[in-house]
């Protein structure tokens, strides 16, 4: 849960509704150029399982958006408005964009976030060594390698000092999300990257 104001709780309860904003390499792109937003966020990607760690996907049409750079960070946040009162901003992901269509005035964009970062290989060339290394020290050091921050509340989750063997290099050697996938199975829960963009194991 994040954090809010009581002005966020008394809106809630109102049923103000929410306004929604995208800072995309820094322009800031307001609810009147948002034509639709939409995050698609799926922890299970089948009824039941674990080791699971899907990325999340942003399909966002804009009206009136000027220059984007191609792979340019969304920032996605959002706040309730009813009128006359606000709430403060709050994130609903970080994404950067895979493609885009542009035509009749408007451009399509679909976006994943940091997840996608994890499809290569664990080991580079050079970094063989000192294995086995615990779960922890290897989530961490993903973190680090796909620019997010491990949840204080998975830190805390992950005690068993599980110890992972060498992923292999090459054609062949485990990816990052592959190893999330076997640690998140050791603990039965599913990754995926939160609000706040940080990296959460979810039971």
């Amino acid at each position: 849960m994040q954090p809010v104001s009581a002005t966020y709780e008394t809106l809630l309860a109102q049923g103000a509704p929410k306004e929604v904003r995208c800072i995309i390499a820094g322009t800031t792109y307001t609810q009147a150029k948002i034509v639709s937003a939409t995050i698609r966020a799926a922890l299970f990607e089948q009824a039941a399982t674990i080791g699971n760690a899907p990325a999340k996907e942003l399909d966002l049409v804009l009206r009136n958006y000027g220059n984007i750079p191609r792979m340019a960070k969304i920032q996605v946040q959002f706040r309730l408005n009813n009128g006359t009162t606000q709430s403060e901003w709050l994130p609903k992901g970080t994404f950067y964009i895979d493609t885009r269509d542009e035509g009749n005035g408007v451009i399509s964009i679909t976006a994943f976030d940091a997840m996608l970062k994890a499809d290569q290989s664990y080991t580079t060339s050079g970094n063989q060594g000192g294995w086995p290394k615990t779960d922890l020290q290897v989530v961490q050091n993903i973190c680090s390698r796909i620019g997010v921050t491990l949840d204080n509340r998975t830190r805390a989750i992950l005690t068993g000092g599980y110890q992972i063997q060498y992923p292999g290099y090459g054609e062949g050697a485990y990816t990052m999300r592959e190893l999330l996938q076997f640690i998140g199975q050791m603990y039965a829960g599913n990754w995926w990257i939160n609000d706040m963009y940080k990296l959460m194991l979810v039971g």
